[in-house]
């Protein structure tokens, strides 16, 4: 089985190590994978590439939330939870009597 043919396939494209790593061999992989009739392996890869040219495209354009640039900071605060067992442990340790109740 044959999935694409030799004329469609691109000469020129950009290589750094990065893009290769995280674009170019997946794509390949998930080529293999169609061939092989693995089509769940196929979309994991295809999805695993689509996150890295979302994160790609991130890195390149001046992306910015109401005018305001985004740094790592701001990411990092936006993306972290609180950490819920340690807020109980928390509360527990301040209220002796929420021990008594079920968490």
């Amino acid at each position: 089985m044959e999935a694409t043919t030799e004329e469609s396939h691109a000469a020129i494209v950009p290589h750094t190590k990065e893009i290769f790593e995280r674009i170019t061999k997946p794509l390949r992989s998930a080529k293999k994978y169609y061939c092989l009739g693995d089509y769940a392996a196929t979309i994991a890869l295809c999805g695993t590439v689509t996150e890295m040219l979302a994160i790609l495209v991130w890195k390149i354009n001046d992306v910015r939330l109401r005018g305001n640039p985004i740094t790592e900071q701001f990411v990092t605060t936006l993306t972290s939870r609180p950490n819920h067992e340690t807020m109980r442990a928390t509360r527990r340790y301040r209220d002796p009597a929420h021990t008594l109740q079920s968490t």
